[in-house]
């Protein structure tokens, strides 16, 4: 999911308008001579600041000096793994406190959060098109349904409609591990077992980064110790709450 938001690299604070409704003069028919109804709308400030995302990773000398050459590239890819894995975890849990706010984190927070789909013990058919109520027409062309590993394979795929056929088709050729409903279904373990998400991250998130990631060593002489440093700013932000549904178990 994180790779389908919205990427921006903008230096410094970055400010958007979140369009949240029209309390008057929508489009209508109107009658010759009448003017038409002048629009109000509605509108909150979005602020991307910059929040630090780091890795470090301590070696001493003499094992550096005893390693084989792959060694440093390890270290290296496993800084970056971490950090991958960072931020596909946040970009759903970041409680907007010293990191940036997650998407689970802000749907849980709406007031009533009316896009979100309860169930008891396991998802079922009826679960799942009400989920798909939960997007907004025009978000729905890009949209795709996210899972972790567990949920699809123990949920997903054993959910059946009416007739007892299974709603999950396995299919590896769109992009992801099968289709639902004409979506594709992608493996996402940034989320939570129980939780499926419906959604269009391009059109629904934002994220601006100050500072890419970088990778950095320095030596400590006193500590022998060389420093490897996984270092990124970034920040990011929901843009519209209706181009997401999250269907989980009650009580999550």
């Amino acid at each position: 999911f994180y790779g389908s938001i919205r990427k921006l690299n903008v230096t410094g604070i970055l400010k958007f308008k979140k369009h949240t409704g029209i309390t008057q003069g929508d489009a209508s028919f109107v009658a010759e001579g009448t003017p038409a109804e002048d629009e109000k709308n509605t509108f909150a400030e979005i602020q991307l600041n910059g929040f630090e995302l780091a890795k470090l990773v301590r070696v001493s000398f003499k094992l550096d000096a005893m390693s084989i050459s792959e060694f440093l590239p390890f270290i290296q890819k496993e800084i970056a793994d971490r950090i991958g894995v960072a931020l596909g975890t946040k970009v759903f849990t970041g409680t907007g406190s010293n990191e940036p706010k997650g998407l689970v984190t802000e749907l849980k927070a709406e007031s009533l959060t009316p896009q979100i789909v309860t169930y008891k013990t396991a998802p079922t058919y009826a679960d799942l098109t009400q989920l798909m109520t939960k997007v907004h027409p025009s978000y729905a062309s890009g949209a795709k349904i996210y899972a972790n590993n567990n949920t699809i394979w123990l949920q997903l795929a054993n959910i059946l409609d009416g007739e007892n056929r299974p709603v999950f088709i396995p299919d590896a050729t769109s992009g992801g591990v099968g289709r639902i409903f004409g979506y594709t279904v992608v493996m996402d373990g940034g989320l939570a077992d129980g939780q499926i998400l419906f959604g269009n991250g391009g059109a629904g998130m934002v994220q601006n980064t100050n500072e890419p990631l970088s990778i950095q060593s320095q030596k400590d002489l006193t500590s022998r110790e060389t420093i490897y440093l996984g270092y990124m700013i970034t920040d990011w932000a929901v843009l519209d709450n209706k181009a997401f549904g999250l269907l989980e178990k009650a009580g999550e």
